[in-house]
This record gives C-alpha cells, structure tokens and sequence, in this order.
C-alpha cells in the first residue's frame, strides 16, 4: 500500500506541473467563462502559452542546464569511502524477464554509471529504493540484480524500504554510518541537486556523480517546434525545483 506522504506529494506535484496545472486552467476557464469572459480568455491564453512554451525543446534544455551540476572529478574517487546508487524508477511490464520486472531506463542509467565508477575505484557499493506498491522485490534489489548480471559485480548494502529521496538519506545512513562517511553519490544530474542536502542532513559528506545529463544537440529549428518529450524534460526540471521547495519548507525541513 502506498505510503500517505508520498502519494500526496506525488498527487500534488502532478497538479501543480504540467499537463496537469493545464487541465486545471482549462477547468477554471470553462467554470468561469460565463460571469468572467475576460478572465476566462486570460487564464486561456496564460494556459496554451505555458503550454508551448515549455514544450519547445529550445526551453527544456536551457532549463535543465541552470540545475546540472559539473560532471564528477574522478580524482575524487580516492578520497570516498563508498559509492551510493539512487533508484530512479521501474518497470512492470517487463515482459521479457522472469518475474516481469526489471529497472527503468533511468536507473539502469544510474547502475550503469555505479558499475564504471566501482570498477575504477574498488569502492563498496549501496543501492537504495523501496517497494512504492508493495511489490515483492524493491527498487534497490532490482538494481543490485541488474549490478550483477549486467555488469558482473555485487553490491555490498541493499536498502530496500525507502519510499523517497529523503527516506534513502536516512536509511542508507542507517546502513553505512559512522564507518563510510564519505560517499561518491550516484544519481540523474537533475536530481542531484535535491539529492545532495537530504544525504549531507542526514550525516554524509557527499560528493555528487551526475549521469544522464539532457542531450544537447546542435542547434536547428526544430528546437523551435513543441515536442512530448521537451513538455516531459520540463515537468521533471520543475518536479525538481518543486522537490527542493518540499524539502526545505515542508515537513522536515526548516
């Protein structure tokens, strides 16, 4: 079952962002179009502008990039004690497996990254990431799965009851502190920046191991042509800056 926290801050990031806040302008606009024509029309254009707007691919990667941190200096490799791998998704309808499940393109992004870094380094290595719908195998022992049979490698810690990025702070804490301190943190470039204070708050020295940074290809116009995929690349940009907010004011934070 899932816990309340995180379907509300889910629920409530869905109707902040978009499509959603579209849908709830679209809403308004129609309620109102009768008493209030000219604020109907306002939040209509207000509506399919922001639309636009952030579906061009030009936007979604010029708002990726003011929150992608610099890529890791491998030089500090030797001064960690451990690497931690965040889950960044699964799948269930993977059809071509055993048990029908397997990790999302993100995170296997994220194991993928895991593996060069404890190659190159000899680091023990944590994943994280819980079970969100009470499915038998968690985020983390999917990624560890696929850490070993993709990559020939076995994780030293699996965590596998945090619902969220602040929960994989504290629970990983739990698992690795005092005695791996320092750690080469492992996660998507735009989700580090959120990442990065839950893990220094709950106790670690945290040097940041971005991966799957936006692609940014040279400039053409179709940059200037709305897309699906530039309206998804904005959501989770702002689901980001969103999550910051929730960290530092909400419950928990400050």
């Amino acid at each position: 079952m899932l816990k309340t926290s995180y379907l509300l801050k889910n629920a409530i990031g869905r109707l902040v962002l978009p499509p959603g806040i579209n849908l709830l302008l679209i809403a308004c606009a129609v309620l109102i179009w009768r008493r209030y024509p000219r604020l109907a029309r306002w939040l209509t254009g207000v509506n399919v502008t922001l639309l636009l707007v952030l579906s061009l691919p030009w936007v979604s990667i010029a708002l990726r990039q003011t929150i992608e941190p610099p890529p890791l200096d491998m030089h500090a490799l030797a001064q960690a004690d451990a690497i931690v791998g965040l889950g960044g998704g699964t799948r269930f309808g993977a059809l071509e497996t055993i048990d029908g499940r397997d990790v999302g393109e993100v995170t296997l992004q994220r194991v993928r990254y895991t593996a060069t870094l404890a190659r190159r380094s000899g680091l023990p290595v944590a994943f994280t990431g819980g079970a969100a719908f009470g499915e038998k195998m968690a985020e983390a022992e999917l990624m560890a799965r696929s850490y070993h049979d993709d990559f020939g490698l076995t994780a030293r810690w699996v965590e596998n009851a945090a619902f969220d990025t602040g929960d994989n702070a504290k629970l990983t804490a739990a698992k690795l502190l005092p005695q791996h301190r320092r750690i080469i943190l492992v996660s998507s470039a735009w989700h580090l920046p959120r990442a990065v204070p839950l893990f220094e708050r709950a106790g670690f020295v945290v040097t940041p191991a971005p991966t799957g940074y936006i692609s940014t290809p040279p400039f053409s116009l179709l940059q200037l042509v709305p897309d699906v995929s530039a309206l998804a690349d904005s959501f989770w940009t702002l689901h980001e800056g969103l999550g910051i907010v929730w960290y530092q004011w909400g419950p928990g934070g400050r």
